[in-house]
């Protein structure tokens, strides 16, 4: 008996909630492989363990750090506000941080691109600066010397944003597919489908996961200082504000029973780091706060029904006849 191929639904209809940022960051290294002639051993035999012959730096390292640096700010900021995507080599960021890591994204390539444009403006001292740091060589490494524009070439920091279409036959489609007259072919597709289910499940209930591990790392090492009696002080505070905020950004899933419980703690965190050094009260609320939020968040029997209740809410707005997402 065939099995019909049902509507595609699952990662295409996950992007009414974020989108796919991928970042290319690329820098000149300065580096260039050394030769036998560099190293005067135009006749010499080499041992058979000696693999390659190292290589030789053309531009003091601080620049090459710098690029580096700035890629890694990149990419930490990307990361921070992104879930790992299971079908493509980029990163899933919800829509409602899209907003700050474009901006982010924007002020790290401005600051990269005036140490590029440094850099090269001043290439020409640069260079001459380190073949006189080593005059001994100075006629072998000028010849390794590209020009400035060449070197422009190497610099990249772009991102873009897309999103994939899952080829899955939609219902519209279904009397194409039932013409279809092998057998193997539809076995094939609802396979297919099949698997991309498992992905898009896969990828929901990691990135609850993902944010409920931090709710509870954050949650357990503000408890525990409170048990072993440290002062309450406004930078826990703070950074317990700032997780709730995180919380509500990148909860694209609707993970409701954690987001309540850190509303909660955050309606407790108001009026400020005084009170609860102060008041016992003030203080054993806070704790049980926590304790609540440790809770919902350590629980993973409810992941499944949360993605679940996200899954059915994505295919009924993507239904013949459901109310249009945006637009006019």
């Amino acid at each position: 008996m065939t099995e019909t191929v049902r509507a595609g639904k699952g990662l295409d209809t996950v992007f009414t909630d974020g989108v796919l940022i991928d970042l290319d960051v690329t820098y000149w290294s300065g580096l260039r492989r050394n030769t036998r002639g560099d190293l005067g051993l135009e006749d010499a035999t080499l041992p058979a363990f000696v693999v390659g012959l190292g290589t030789k730096r053309l531009i003091p390292k601080q620049y090459t750090d710098a690029w580096s640096s700035l890629a890694g700010r990149g990419r930490y900021l990307l990361e921070r506000h992104a879930y790992k995507f299971t079908v493509a080599n980029a990163l899933f960021v919800p829509l409602r941080a899209l907003v700050d890591v474009d901006a982010g994204l924007q002020q790290i390539k401005t600051e990269f691109e005036a140490s590029v444009a440094a850099f090269l403006s001043n290439y020409d001292a640069i260079r001459l600066d380190m073949l006189a740091t080593y005059p001994e060589h100075r006629d072998s490494l000028a010849a390794y010397y590209p020009v400035a524009s060449e070197i422009a070439e190497h610099f990249t920091f772009e991102w873009g944003t897309f999103t994939v279409s899952v080829p899955i036959v939609e219902e519209k489609k279904r009397v194409a597919l039932e013409a279809l007259t092998g057998e193997t072919e539809r076995t094939l597709l609802v396979k297919y489908q099949r698997d991309l289910e498992r992905k898009a499940n896969g990828f929901l209930e990691e990135a609850v996961r993902t944010l409920r591990a931090e709710t509870v790392a954050l949650v357990t090492g503000v408890g525990n200082r409170i048990a072993t009696g440290e002062v309450i002080t406004e930078k826990s505070l703070g950074a317990l504000r700032r997780h709730v905020d995180r919380f509500r950004t990148m909860n694209f899933v609707g993970d409701h029973e954690v987001e309540t419980r850190l509303d909660g703690l955050n309606s407790l965190l108001a009026s400020g780091a005084s009170e609860f050094r102060t008041d016992e009260a003030a203080r054993a609320a806070l704790t049980d706060a926590l304790s609540q939020v440790r809770k919902a968040a350590e629980n993973v029997t409810d992941i499944s029904e949360v993605t679940g209740t996200y899954r059915r809410r994505i295919n009924l707005s993507d239904a013949p006849g459901a109310p249009a997402s945006g637009g006019e």
